[in-house]
């Protein structure tokens, strides 16, 4: 993953959020249990990237997402296999994290935080 010209650090709810702005869900969605499956489709997009660009171990994505690492693991497979298999895939997901902040469309800037100390404030939230 390219990310020269992202301008900032990128934290994992950085990623999760791009990914809810591509797909239109919010992050409480992809956050949740939910087995509704354009829920799933970015919750799992979510992890692989957590993974790629945050190089985080499976059990430290499962905490932000909720889940067990197995469940990091089975999402991460999903997703190789579709980047293996769909011509244009890998390029779909640099797509979500190497755009500047600026070529972003408004509609998905104003889900994208910039403040990494939100990233920590969030999670304590979540976990209350």
């Amino acid at each position: 993953m390219d990310l020269e010209g992202v301008g900032y650090a990128m934290t994992p709810l950085d990623i999760v959020d791009r990914v809810c702005a591509y797909h239109g869900v919010s992050r409480t969605q992809v956050l949740s249990p939910s087995r509704q499956r354009h829920v799933k489709n970015a919750r799992w997009e979510a992890m692989w990237l957590v993974r790629a660009v945050c190089k985080l171990s499976t059990p430290a994505i499962g905490e932000i997402f909720h889940k067990d690492h197995s469940s990091v693991v089975n999402a991460c497979k999903e997703i190789e296999e579709l980047v293996e298999t769909r011509m244009g895939y890998l390029e779909y997901l640099d797509s979500l994290v190497s755009a500047p902040r600026s070529a972003m469309p408004m509609s998905m800037r104003t889900f994208v935080s910039m403040n990494p100390a939100a990233f920590a404030a969030a999670l304590q939230r979540e976990a209350a």
